[in-house]
């Protein structure tokens, strides 16, 4: 079976040519023989290379659309039919010099072609692929259409109904209806029957097919089937434990957070994860998050200042191994970067899959990042945005930031009272 050119180049059907073009340059420095040795790395280059030039010119892929794999041979045909109606053998008069100009125009299969030269088919007469090939191919079930649809995770937690509108082929505005499955996860397909391109010859319509996208918030986060939320606690409930009443996706709930817990403490409620209709339920998992007061009353402030005077405590300490707060090192899961940084937790996937920010991989998979990486994600979008470059210009400069960061970090005092000028 013939590889799908938008698979091949990972976009969807309605992506624009600046879409199609990021989507090859970078797969394209991914699979070059030059930069990849790897078996089979050489054909694949071959492969996108392909689907690249087709879907780059407006015409081949307008007949790529409407035919599938098999659309070269209609050119193949029509330019047979041209040559022998232009003055070969058994031709209806005409030169056999000049011809070969042909104009796209609309038809019944919506593509047909006509002569640009009046004896270019028999007495003159347009070239009709559904009169001429109709036979030849027979009918054919339209092809899919794509679209992604973006949900919040209480919007996929609940499912049910949604309506969609997109542009259809011609630019009209067409309508489904969805039904969301409860405990829809990022990534998942809807397919609806009969929504994509329509058939040839009374064939039936492709399929719509609809890719969720899951998207994080400042308050919850997907994981998989697992939902992550933030449990906003007060110091005092935090040393001395409390049971906290929140809103999780599935209405409200009351976590016991225990005695001693820091910021970043992960509390695990079983089964309140996404529903997984005839399956096992993900978990939920509560995020201790200490809050203190903003502006602390006189009485909360002589209350923390005498704790101040009093506790022995210092979480700074690398000695220190008091049960009552544990330390736990700072770090982000990808949905942390995602809404620090303010962009969807694909890009930032594939920031790391360019090398373009470092990531540590945990026993099950899951990305950790360091607590300045969204900053770090902030930068490489404002860079390409500011500067147009590409992700590989945009190595480079990061690579001689880092390097004007490690200079600076490296001054030393020259003389008694006087230090080294900033370098810049």
């Amino acid at each position: 079976m013939a590889d799908d050119f938008y698979q091949l180049l990972g976009v969807s059907r309605s992506a624009d040519s600046k879409e199609i073009q990021r989507a090859y340059r970078a797969l394209a420095r991914k699979y070059h023989p030059d930069v990849n040795k790897q078996a089979g790395a050489e054909d694949t280059f071959k492969k996108i290379s392909e689907a690249y030039h087709v879907l780059a010119e407006p015409e081949s892929r307008a007949q790529y659309d409407r035919f599938g794999p098999e659309f070269r041979r209609y050119a193949d045909a029509e330019r047979e039919y041209a040559s022998q109606g232009a003055g070969g053998a058994g031709g209806a008069g005409g030169s056999a010099r000049g011809a070969g100009r042909t104009r796209a125009r609309p038809g019944p299969s919506g593509f047909s072609w006509s002569s640009a030269q009046a004896g270019a088919g028999p007495g003159g007469a347009s070239v009709d692929w559904d009169d001429l090939f109709g036979d030849v191919f027979g009918s054919r079930r339209g092809m899919d259409s794509e679209a992604e649809l973006e949900l919040t995770v209480e919007e996929a937690f609940r499912g049910g109904p949604r309506t969609v509108v997109l542009a259809g082929p011609d630019g009209d505005r067409q309508t489904f209806e969805l039904q969301i499955p409860p405990g829809a996860l990022d990534g998942q397909r809807i397919r609806v029957s009969g929504g994509g391109q329509p058939g040839r010859q009374d064939a039936g319509s492709g399929d719509l097919v609809i890719t969720l996208r899951v998207k994080p918030d400042r308050r919850l986060r997907l994981d998989g089937k697992n939902i992550e939320m933030d449990l906003l606690v007060a110091p005092w409930e935090a040393a001395l434990g409390a049971s906290v009443s929140t809103r999780a996706p599935g209405g409200p709930i009351t976590v016991r957070v225990p005695p001693g817990s820091s910021s970043g403490r992960r509390l695990r409620l079983k089964g309140q994860g996404m529903p997984q209709p005839g399956g096992k339920p993900g978990d939920l998992f509560a995020k201790v998050k200490i809050m203190v007061p903003p502006h602390p009353t006189s009485r909360e402030r002589e209350l923390f200042e005498q704790l101040q005077r009093e506790s022995t405590f210092d979480p700074r300490s690398s000695s220190s191994s008091s049960p009552l707060l544990p330390v736990i090192p700072p770090r982000l899961d990808i949905g942390m970067v995602a809404v620090g940084a303010r962009v969807h937790p694909e890009l930032v996937r594939r920031f790391v899959e360019l090398g373009l920010i470092a990531a540590a991989v945990d026993a099950s998979g899951r990305l950790w990042f360091a607590p300045d990486a969204p900053e770090q994600v902030r930068r490489i979008v404002r860079l390409h945005a500011d500067l147009a470059l590409n992700y590989a210009g945009i190595a480079l400069v990061i690579d001689l930031l880092a390097r004007i960061d490690a200079l600076e970090a490296q001054r030393t005092v020259i003389r008694p009272g006087r230090e080294t000028p900033p370098w810049r």
